[in-house]
């Protein structure tokens, strides 16, 4: 046999192998260099070099193996093994009723390989040898990681079984979406590898990464991307986000290890383990990554666009990145266009390539071969009627298309909510090393003056702990209002006005009076024109025509110049000066179209509209109503009056109270106005109104607890009643029945899965690791859905709830808690069944479920 065609093949089996040890255990920092790699060639060299030569005597056989489809569905199929043969999963596999068997599998790729011999060969190896190589190939793959993954850094024994138990954990946690697309694959028609579209992607990427290298940094300038970028830490938010939350913190953990192992001074913890974005893809192909305003959801996506080969999936360099904004959808109108005209008018936006480059064909095929990484950005600013209908459409697409093409949606997480099955990652609030990585990073680009660090961070520290300065977006606007004044606004209000001051008059006036005929513009440059501007972008921030902005401004300005044409010229001059200067009113994307650089800013200015333009309480309710709840426009509403105009702050909360309160009355309400109410409460401080709404809270239990899906602010309602104890205990008290209640239904819901963990293992073991608190704090998470459920937890000895219960007081309290009939008899089933086990056992599992965790809440 040649040498050199089994080594080619060999070595290919071996990189699969190579693969998908980076992509499953990478993270964990079970690290696979290429020490690694030559191992596993050895041992692929010892099991295949002679035993199966016949497939490797022609090329075959080897196009075959790296084929998409064929590769992908073997790289999954090896991944499924794998959990198989992790001690415990071996029983949740055979009780999925999707599992997947392997002569399926086989039979697929062997039947789809002979085609490939007989079509051009003569020497068609038989079926039986096909079938016996794959085999052997998926035995020899996952034997490999269950033998060979050893701590490499000589790490304390905990910690590594702590890994080891979370990687298997997460490898179930993506065991579903493994099945479905091995299923899905399996079902694909297959499509011919086509060559001729890699110079144009190739060339398209190239003008891609350009575009995007560079990033501004608000108020300082443009700069290269990677030069000041700082990663969001993101928290997974799914049914299953305590797995995903856990591994988050055993790799922090280790981080810490090896810096402290190592004494490794020149190495930050921060400055590896703010990688994150490179896993959101482990355990679904679609998945939402939300955030506040500010929180740098767009600057992600462009991470993910300059570095999307380190991104963790199977052949991350094969993908094509297609970058799109969702607004640009409806650009034809109310109709939206096909997904993959959508797709082609975003590669030319983002390149200015001719579309001849990037036919229909050229993305049809793409999408097929399961090799589309696509980044929809900015769903929370499609006008709020189109938004639902549109989320659904592209969640329904993709579900049907191959399931190896990578979805990410961005969106504003307050009011998000999600389709079923699509994994949700947050950008948590920043922390205080984000604050500090970021301010080093202006420092180094010379934009901050390292001895104004010490100061400005720790100004910075009251605004953090006031949960004022919590996005990239702030953090920039305080740098540079600390460089002009020295000391940080207190407030989202003050920091937006002092910006405008900064922005538009103090910082340019000076700098460009050469350029610009400030006794020209001067007259424009006030608040009163970004209001109206606000007015004219309404709703969210739609971009609006040069035209329609000259004809307002020469309308409302008319009067201070002495022609028409001298007021035209200065409107022109108005709309020159904001694209060079302002960074406030911007270019859009479209020609002579223009938008607030950010929809913070819109928002500000359009909550100014209101406060200016709108004396009627009843009428700002009706403007307020019209947006969403992801919206920063309610707080600054009320933020304007309660500093400008009291008497009107006041009117319009009692009117607010008053509308919560008829909600209140109607069985199946969407709590409109209690929404916004509870919005408010952030700048609301009056003891009358806080007072009265702990009393609303107290009086309307029953209707919130029943429509708790449409209270979207549940975090704030949290926060309110946990600054007063007297609050907390009195919440508790009327809530007491529906928190029980939850907690127990919760309980019974999971100690089936608790329960095989305990059965693997004597509950002595499990005492005496440091694991209790891992699978009690596993339960407070997925327990964790609400305000008086959290309450609940936090300040409730909840460890012998089900000592106190029997199975007619569990009754009498679901019915106390409007359960229907169905649910009950549900529930009344599983306590018996859970009554059914031993004394000794059901002891057990409550002490490893339900003793309180050390470490409560998540970051």
């Amino acid at each position: 046999m040649d040498l050199v065609v089994s080594n080619v093949g060999c070595s290919i089996l071996a990189s699969i192998i190579y693969d998908i040890g980076k992509v499953c255990f990478d993270k964990f920092y079970v690290k696979l260099d290429k020490d690694s790699l030559k191992e596993i060639e050895k041992c692929v060299q010892e099991n295949f070099s002679t035993k199966y030569e016949m497939l490797y005597m022609s090329g075959q056989f080897n196009d075959f193996i790296q084929a998409p489809f064929f590769k992908d569905t073997i790289e999954n199929y090896i991944i499924y093994k794998i959990s198989g043969n992790y001690s415990g999963n071996l029983r949740k596999l055979k009780k999925n009723n999707k599992m997947i068997v392997e002569k399926d599998v086989i039979e697929f790729l062997t039947s789809h390989l002979l085609d490939d011999y007989y079509y051009v060969t003569v020497n068609v190896p038989s079926k039986t040898m096909i079938r016996h190589f794959f085999e052997d190939f998926f035995k020899v793959a996952a034997n490999y990681f269950a033998s060979n993954i050893k701590d490499k850094d000589g790490i304390a024994v905990y910690m590594l079984n702590s890994r080891m138990d979370v990687i298997y954990e997460s490898i179930m946690l993506r065991l579903n979406d493994i099945i479905d697309n091995i299923n899905r694959v399996m079902k694909c028609d297959i499509v011919p590898i086509e060559d001729r579209y890699s110079e144009y992607v190739k060339q398209y990427h190239k003008i891609l990464k350009t575009n995007h290298s560079k990033a501004h940094i608000y108020l300082l300038d443009q700069f290269e991307f990677e030069k000041f970028y700082v990663p969001p830490i993101l928290r997974c938010t799914s049914t299953e986000q305590e797995i995903s939350n856990h591994v988050h913190f055993v790799r922090r953990d280790y981080y810490r290890y090896r810096v402290s192992y190592y004494h490794d001074k020149e190495r930050k913890v921060g400055e590896e383990s703010y990688d994150d974005w490179r896993y959101i893809f482990d355990n679904s192909g679609i998945v939402y990554v939300t955030g506040g305003p500010g929180y740098g959801k767009s600057l992600f996506l462009k991470k993910i666009i300059n570095d999307f080969e380190k991104i963790n999936i199977f052949n991350s360099t094969e993908y094509l990145v297609i970058y799109g904004d969702l607004k640009a959808f409806y650009s034809e109108g109310d109709k939206p266009l096909s997904m993959v005209t959508f797709l082609q008018d975003s590669m030319v936006k983002e390149t200015l390539m001719d579309r001849k480059f990037f036919q229909i064909e050229m993305i049809e095929y793409y999408l097929k071969l399961g090799r589309c990484l696509i980044l929809f950005d900015a769903l929370d600013e499609v006008e709020k009627q189109k938004r639902e209908d549109l989320h659904k459409r592209i969640i329904a697409y993709f579900k049907n298309q191959n399931p190896n093409n990578k979805i990410c949606i961005t969106s504003r997480s307050r009011g998000f909510i999600p389709e079923k099955d699509v994994e949700v990652f947050d950008i948590l609030p920043l922390d205080r090393e984000q604050i500090e990585s970021y301010v080093d990073n202006i420092i180094k680009l010379g934009k901050f003056d390292e001895k104004d660090k010490k100061i400005f961070l720790e100004q910075a520290e009251v605004l953090v702990n006031k949960g004022f300065l919590n996005s990239f977006l702030i953090l920039s606007l305080l740098i540079n209002i600390y460089k002009a004044e020295r000391e940080l606004p207190e407030n989202k209000m003050e920091l937006y006005q002092k910006c405008f001051e900064y922005i538009a008059y103090k910082r340019e006036k000076e700098k460009t009076k050469a350029k610009f005929d400030w006794n020209l513009i001067s007259y424009m440059m006030k608040e009163n024109t970004f209001m109206e501007l606000a007015r004219m972008c309404f709703p969210n921030n739609c971009d609006i025509g040069k035209k329609e902005i000259v004809e307002m401004l020469c309308d409302t300005y008319k009067g201070k110049y002495t022609s028409m044409v001298e007021t035209e010229r200065a409107a022109e001059n108005f709309l020159f000066f904001c694209s060079d200067r302002t960074e406030l009113f911007v270019p859009a994307a479209g020609e002579d179209r223009f938008k607030f650089f950010h929809r913070s800013f819109f928002e500000f200015f359009y909550a100014q509209y209101i406060f200016v333009r709108v004396s009627n309480v009843e009428k700002v309710y009706e403007l307020l109503k019209k947006f969403d709840v992801d919206s920063e426009v309610f707080e600054l509403t009320l933020a304007m009056m309660k500093q400008k105009d009291e008497m009107r702050y006041q009117e319009l909360v009692e009117y607010l109270f008053d509308e919560a309160d008829k909600e209140a009355s109607i069985s199946r309400t969407k709590f409109v106005a209690f929404n916004i109410l509870t919005l408010g409460m952030q700048v609301i401080d009056d003891n009358i109104y806080i007072q009265r709404y702990i009393d609303y809270i107290l009086k309307n239990s029953e209707q919130i607890v029943r429509n708790i899906k449409y209270i979207s602010s549940d975090y704030i309602i949290y926060s309110l009643i946990n600054e007063n104890k007297e609050y907390v205990y009195k919440v508790n008290k009327i809530y007491n029945p529906y928190s029980t209640t939850h907690v127990i239904i919760s309980f019974l819901n999971m100690y089936q899965e608790f329960d095989t963990y305990l059965g693997q293992r004597k509950y002595q073991e499990i005492k005496e690791e440091p694991g209790i608190e891992f699978f009690s704090g596993r339960f407070y998470v997925r327990t964790l859905e609400n305000f008086y459920v959290q309450l609940f937890l936090e300040n409730t000895d909840y460890s012998s709830i089900l000592d106190k219960i029997s199975e007619e007081k569990f009754e009498n309290l679901m019915i106390q808690c409007k359960l229907t009939k169905r649910r009950r008899e549900k529930y009344q089933r599983l306590l018996s069944e859970y009554l059914l086990l031993d004394k000794e056992r059901q002891s057990n599992l409550q002490k490893i479920m339900l003793t309180n965790p050390r470490i409560v809440k998540i970051i």
